[in-house]
């Protein structure tokens, strides 16, 4: 590399996106305050009731958290009475989760104060907000392309 060349780009999308996790963190955190959930939970709760009965490998894939932390989330899940887990008749090594009652309740209180929030950040957009999200899945497919052992 000469002298005069610059390795720093224009663009930083992976810095962009890293400082763009944390301000969501920390607004989520903020606004589901007193909801007994935290920003992290509320995405994973999310998946889970979007997709249910579902199994921990599924959740893996679809959110990109290693088994290791599935399993964390999964056990406080459980050991706070939201969630259950059978045996997943389909493969019995394998176990299917799903909301209890109780964690549908604390999934509800919470996005009754994230969907306030979620409209406010729309209305600050300067783009149209379905270029936005669709920025953003592809994002997720070329992060998620270029992740080592994926």
């Amino acid at each position: 590399m000469g002298k005069n060349e610059d390795p720093v780009q224009d663009s930083y999308v992976l810095y962009e996106t890293w400082t763009l996790m944390h301000s969501v963190g920390a607004l989520l955190d903020k606004v589901l305050e007193g909801s007994g959930m935290k920003s992290d939970e509320f995405g994973f709760y999310s998946v889970v009731i979007d997709n249910q009965p579902i199994t921990p490998k599924r959740i893996s894939e679809l959110v990109g958290m290693p088994p290791t932390t599935v399993s964390s989330f999964l056990s406080r899940m459980i050991e706070r009475g939201h969630a259950s887990k059978k045996k997943n008749p389909a493969d019995r090594r394998s176990f299917l989760i799903e909301l209890t009652p109780l964690g549908y309740e604390t999934q509800y209180g919470a996005w009754r104060r994230f969907l306030p929030a979620q409209d406010s950040v729309i209305e600050h957009l300067e783009l149209p907000v379905d270029d936005v999200s669709r920025a953003l899945q592809l994002l997720t497919e070329a992060v998620r392309a270029a992740t080592p052992g994926d």
